[in-house]
């Protein structure tokens, strides 16, 4: 006997791990923008955008980070942060 199945979980499993992937990369670089519309202005300055990729469950996610600089009172010199970072 032969099935001829459209939808076959091992075949599926790697296109839904790349949608979760996708979902989750758009998630982060969402949270990024929102950081950026409600930061204070007047302290942290965007400076430059990197890449990232970090690891989870379903693979390795790559997003688009923002880079901000601020300066440090104690320190008395400019400091570079990725706020989506720290928030995550």
């Amino acid at each position: 006997m032969n099935f001829n199945y459209k939808w076959n979980f091992r075949e599926q499993s790697a296109k839904i791990d790349k949608l979760v992937l996708e979902h989750i990369r758009k998630k982060w670089e969402k949270w990024d923008w929102r950081i950026k519309n409600t930061r204070d202005k007047n302290k942290y300055k965007i400076v430059d955008y990197q890449y990232r990729t970090r690891k989870i469950m379903y693979g390795l996610v790559t997003y688009k980070r923002r880079i901000y600089e601020y300066f440090d009172e104690k320190l008395q010199k400019w400091v570079r942060v990725c706020l989506v970072d720290e928030w995550l």
